[in-house]
């Protein structure tokens, strides 16, 4: 069975106890809480490979915006094209974390490296002179949309631990702060049981690829004996 928001909005209300006084905040509350948990840990659903172009005629062409989006962190970046014409071989980009670390820009230069600011703009070492088709792999947080109907990953795999973030999300508005630690706590003990089980599948998974070591019983072919 897939659960909605609306079917989030439900538990919370009834766990709430206040009837539909707090209906217009709870869509806040869920929004916050998936937040805070994609903030913690890295899922499958917030990755997404991008593809990216500068605009060399920009009053700032070293920067890269990226709309309607909000990323966590970025796996790996790199430039194919320019003038959308493949690249001999692809420029791979390192990621700079410090700012002072950033080198003196070059201008008219193919950009070496990159900083991400505030979730939604890439920075380039280097000043180009062309246009270059970026791509890439990073995690995102996701956006809900106050919609009933909206599904998500962690709803179907993680209801009630969407629940304890959400009711912290509660307790923090009306101040209660003992409660809002409680189930913060109740939440990120849950969050590690469902991290671990996830952890353990993927090592059943490996043991699975691992078991196909009885190929190696096989007769040898004759022209590969030695």
């Amino acid at each position: 069975m897939t659960i909605a928001l609306g079917d989030i909005k439900t538990s919370l209300r009834a766990q709430l106890g206040r009837g539909t006084s707090q209906d217009a905040s709870l869509f806040s509350y869920v929004r916050r809480a998936l937040m805070e948990i994609e903030r913690t840990r890295k899922f499958n659903h917030m990755y997404t490979l991008f593809e990216v172009q500068n605009d060399p005629n920009v009053d700032l062409p070293r920067a890269l915006k990226i709309p309607n989006r909000r990323v966590r962190s970025i796996d790996f970046m790199r430039i194919t094209k320019q003038d959308g014409e493949l690249l001999a071989s692809a420029q791979v980009l390192r990621q700079i974390f410090d700012t002072p670390r950033m080198p003196p820009p070059q201008d008219d230069t193919i950009p070496t490296a990159f900083q991400l600011i505030r979730s939604n703009l890439l920075i380039l070492n280097n000043t180009p002179a062309y246009t270059y088709t970026f791509e890439g792999g990073w995690w995102e947080y996701s956006e809900p949309v106050n919609d009933d109907s909206w599904e998500h990953w962690l709803f179907d795999n993680f209801e009630d631990g969407v629940l304890d973030y959400s009711l912290a999300q509660a307790a923090k508005a009306t101040r209660d702060f003992e409660r809002a630690n409680a189930l913060l706590a109740s939440g990120k003990n849950k969050l590690d049981s469902l991290v671990m089980a996830a952890e353990d599948q993927d090592l059943d998974a490996a043991e699975i690829v691992m078991r196909q070591d009885f190929y190696d019983d096989l007769p040898v072919p004759v022209y590969l004996r030695q």
